[in-house]
């Protein structure tokens, strides 16, 4: 976007990901700001272009909404990707790992499990497909100019567990398979295998298509 407008304001909450984004954009229009959407520090009216591209997944919809609403001068443009849907498979792993997930778990564990339920509804919870897309923005007051659902990627993956590693390097999981014992993380670790293998070829590849809705709005 950069080379095409007076300046871009990149926002996200990692610092990690704005170190890597400024090393990446070999321009002075672009400037980073840490801080999540909901508390977007930047006056009302400061941006005619708003783009969001899987960073407001685990955002609160009213929140965010507002808060992008808020930036934007009137007659402004939203531009949203998103993930649609966890696959089947995704959701069959989750299941398998709530069932192996240790009864007494480590405060560490309690405080993250908890952690997780005070976040209550986020963005996935309320934002299934591209008709939630477009009754959520006109009610926080935009006009949407369309919303679709896509696959635009098909990623083959030479064997099941790649998919089950990216599965389980997010924190709240991987917690979860650290915290049992020996027997079930290996019991847990072949159930997964198993139930990722009934998608997979006849050479073992696993093909994965996420789906993504698109959406532009304008306020």
């Amino acid at each position: 976007i950069a080379p095409h407008v007076r300046r871009v304001v990149g926002i996200d909450l990692s610092a990690c990901s704005l170190f890597v984004a400024r090393r990446s954009v070999s321009t002075p229009r672009f400037s980073g700001v840490r801080a999540a959407v909901e508390d977007a520090p930047f006056k009302g009216g400061a941006f005619s272009l708003v783009v969001a591209s899987f960073g407001l997944n685990a955002t609160e919809p009213g929140r965010s909404l507002r808060a992008i609403k808020r930036c934007l001068a009137p007659g402004g443009r939203l531009a949203i990707q998103e993930w649609g849907p966890a696959d089947a498979a995704s959701r069959a792993v989750d299941d398998l790992l709530a069932a192996y997930a240790v009864a007494k778990p480590d405060a560490a564990l309690v405080a993250l499990r908890e952690a997780q339920d005070s976040l209550g509804p986020l963005w996935r919870d309320y934002l299934q497909d591209a008709d939630d897309y477009a009754d959520w923005l006109e009610d926080a007051g935009f006009a949407v100019l369309d919303a679709a659902e896509c696959a635009p990627v098909r990623i083959r993956l030479d064997v099941v567990d790649v998919f089950l590693r990216y599965l389980l390097a997010w924190t709240f999981r991987s917690r979860e398979v650290e915290a049992m014992a020996p027997d079930a993380r290996s019991a847990f670790l072949a159930a997964a295998r198993a139930r990722l293998a009934q998608d997979a070829g006849p050479d073992g590849s696993l093909i994965w298509q996420p789906t993504v809705i698109r959406v532009r709005a304008r306020r």
